[in-house]
C-alpha cells in the first residue's frame, strides 16, 4: 500500500508552493507558533520546556559601558566601549 500511495503523488511543486517554501520566516510567525504551544509538556533533548520559549528574549538589546584601559582616568580616550549582551544573543550570533 505504501508504495502505491507514494507512486501516485505529484512530485512537482507549483510555482506558488515554491514561493511559499522559499519565503523567509518572519518573527511574527515564530512568535505566533510559540504562543500557540501547549504548556506542561515534557522537555525535548535540549532540556527546555515550552514555557522557556514563552519568556521574552531581547536579542537586540545590550548595555554599553566604558572600561578604563590605561593612562589618565579623566581622559575619555583612555576608555574602551564594550557592549554587554545577553547570552541568548551570543548563542544566536555564533549559530548564524
Amino acid at each position: 500500500k505504501k508504495l502505491i500511495i507514494i507512486a501516485t503523488l505529484d512530485r512537482v511543486l507549483s510555482k506558488d508552493d515554491v514561493e511559499v517554501c522559499d519565503a523567509s520566516i518572519s518573527l511574527l510567525e515564530i512568535e505566533k507558533v510559540i504562543q500557540d504551544l501547549d504548556n506542561n509538556n515534557s522537555p525535548g533533548r535540549d532540556g527546555f520546556i515550552t514555557e522557556f520559549y514563552k519568556v521574552p528574549f531581547y536579542f537586540n538589546e545590550g548595555i554599553v559601558t566604558l572600561i578604563y584601559q590605561k593612562g589618565e582616568m579623566r581622559l575619555l580616550s583612555n576608555y574602551s566601549l564594550i557592549s554587554l549582551l545577553n547570552i541568548d544573543n551570543m548563542i544566536l550570533a555564533k549559530v548564524l
